[in-house]
């Protein structure tokens, strides 16, 4: 058993190293280090904006990561309207956000004041972001690839319902913050309006069982939140 233990660690350290020397980059650099002049990036000493309403140079090129975990919920709930969750590439996207951060933090090194809150406040999200995503990747890869269709095609009401959903949580997002949103609605109208029997029962079964985890360790972990929000 112990050595079975060993074999399979072995055998997934290297998986992760095949992958990360075959892997193809999702953000295409057109050359390397600062591509303008750093004389460029300096700012005018006598701004037009009050000072109180100015923001660090950095910030226009950190705008980019920020908005790029802004809009990946976006493009997650376009891509439900008409395909499987199962389908959507997860770690793709993980990647290019990671990597287009890098990109921009390469343009920006050296030559701005450290912002040391900003880069962090991206760096949590994208954290944050890169769990949830790799966390599903993962399941996906393993179960839910037996139980979807062979084109990702939407088959069940409660493939339907996850594109519902999704939509309905980055419509939220314009308004308040994603802790804030009740997912224990969704929930109950998984469970209340989207027939538990049906054609592909194991694919139903399969995302009722997706959907509650989720939906639930949401609701939790947003609860957390809100209430660490509240003390702080």
């Amino acid at each position: 058993m112990k050595r079975l233990y060993i074999v399979s660690w072995c055998s997934a350290a290297l998986a992760v190293l095949v992958f990360w020397q075959t892997h193809v980059p999702t953000t295409m650099r057109p050359g390397a280090g600062p591509l303008v002049k750093k004389s460029w990036l300096i700012s005018e000493s006598a701004s037009l904006t009050p000072k109180d309403l100015c923001r660090a140079p950095d910030q226009t090129f950190l705008t980019y990561p920020e908005w790029f975990l802004v809009f990946g919920p976006a493009e997650y709930a376009d891509y439900l309207q008409h395909h499987t969750a199962t389908s959507f590439p997860l770690m793709t996207h993980v990647f290019q956000a990671w990597e287009s951060y890098a990109a921009v933090d390469d343009q920006i090194r050296g030559t701005f004041p450290p912002n040391d809150e900003y880069q962090t406040m991206i760096q949590v999200i994208n954290t944050s972001s890169s769990i949830e995503f790799g966390i599903k990747a993962v399941y996906e890869a393993i179960i839910g690839r037996m139980t979807d269709s062979r084109d990702g095609s939407i088959e069940t009401p409660e493939d339907q319902f996850a594109g519902n959903y999704a939509r309905d949580y980055v419509s939220f997002l314009d308004t308040a913050p994603w802790y804030e949103f009740d997912f224990i609605a969704p929930l109950k109208r998984l469970w209340a309006d989207t027939p538990l029997v049906g054609q592909h029962p194991i694919r139903k079964l399969e995302r009722r069982y997706f959907l509650t985890t989720e939906l639930t360790v949401k609701a939790a972990y947003g609860w957390a939140l809100g209430l660490a929000g509240k003390a702080a």
